[in-house]
């Protein structure tokens, strides 16, 4: 190579140089995601690996909307909480001679649930309570469902204390279902894991409501399969949700999540968090420009819960990012 040549080679490399770095100046790049969320398999729905009519003998048909029943069990049991948990001891033994309004009221909230579980299907959260979602991993609506629906296990146990066993069995069977609606309603991912709870309770209070039935081994052996199955279910949910709870989300993972998940409760927690990603990648011109447009993108959804929480994190402020800390 002669001196010349050298020369323009030197050039040509420094123009190289040159335009990388502007490039990336000027073009920076966004963070991409990382190994957890690209890996395979990852973006699939996480099932229960068990059917509902393994215990319970088939699969609720009715063409209602279950959600409608529970809302009504909810506004119920927040208007007579108090009533409730006053005597929920002495129901729980069996007792009712000084809770007769307690027992009628907890008695009409099992009506909305059992009328709830005959549907195939609910939605919930997109009809009663999609204008409220929280950036969270936390939902207040989904809080007081769970409250409402977990409450009849004081019922049960006045049942079962009162040898009213044929009782208590239907109206556990009909707890199973509302946690089952809860899990397939893909929602928000707390909803999943509180209808794996409610399952899960539900399947023991079943359990012992059966124990002197003529079957009762039988049926107990189908709810030991599927309650190892809802704690696979559960155990799975709880390393995928790992993903949020970094004290800096992984803003590469966030908007993978909410692009590709085919589990619409872990794209709405996704959306739920570019709020955070707002105020912990605020240095990042690029990060912050996806950030925003992927914000924008899901304003536009045709779904009302992945537009709903793109509401929320739109409007989520600094002011609101500090007073939690940074945490969910």
């Amino acid at each position: 190579m002669n001196k010349s040549t050298g020369i323009i080679v030197g050039a040509i490399l420094v123009l190289i140089v040159s335009g990388i770095v502007v490039k990336h100046l000027v073009f920076p790049s966004t963070e991409a995601p990382t190994h957890a969320t690209s890996k395979p398999g990852f973006m699939e729905i996480i099932e229960v690996k068990a059917k509902i009519a393994d215990v319970l003998g088939a699969t609720p048909s009715g063409a209602g909307n279950a959600g409608d029943h529970y809302a009504q069990a909810v506004a119920l049991f927040v208007a007579t909480e108090k009533v409730i948990l006053d005597a929920a001891a002495a129901l729980g033994e069996g007792n009712a001679k000084d809770y007769p309004d307690a027992l009628k009221t907890l008695e009409e909230i099992r009506g909305h649930i059992g009328t709830g579980a005959k549907q195939a299907s609910m939605d919930y959260m997109s009809k009663h309570a999609s204008g409220k979602l929280q950036v969270s991993t936390h939902q207040d609506d989904v809080e007081r469902l769970d409250q409402s629906i977990n409450v009849l296990d004081i019922l049960g146990d006045y049942y079962i204390k009162n040898k009213r066993l044929k009782d208590a069995e239907a109206m556990y069977r009909d707890m199973f279902v509302a946690g089952w609606h809860m899990i397939n309603e893909r929602s928000h991912i707390q909803m999943a894991m509180y209808g794996q709870t409610i399952q899960a309770l539900a399947l023991n209070g079943m359990s012992k409501s059966i124990e002197m039935t003529p079957d009762g081994d039988k049926q107990r052996a189908a709810m030991r399969d599927y309650l190892n199955a809802l704690d696979e279910f559960l155990t799975a949910l709880r390393d995928k949700e790992l993903i949020f709870r970094k004290a800096r989300l992984d803003a590469g993972d966030i908007w993978n999540i909410a692009e590709n998940d085919k589990d619409r409760a872990w794209r709405v927690q996704a959306i739920l968090a570019m709020a955070l990603i707002k105020f912990t990648h605020d240095k990042s011109k690029a990060n912050n420009a996806r950030n925003n447009a992927m914000i924008e993108k899901f304003l536009n959804s045709s779904d009302p819960l992945e537009k709903a929480a793109a509401q929320a994190a739109k409007a989520y402020t600094q002011i609101d990012f500090n007073m939690v800390n940074s945490t969910w």
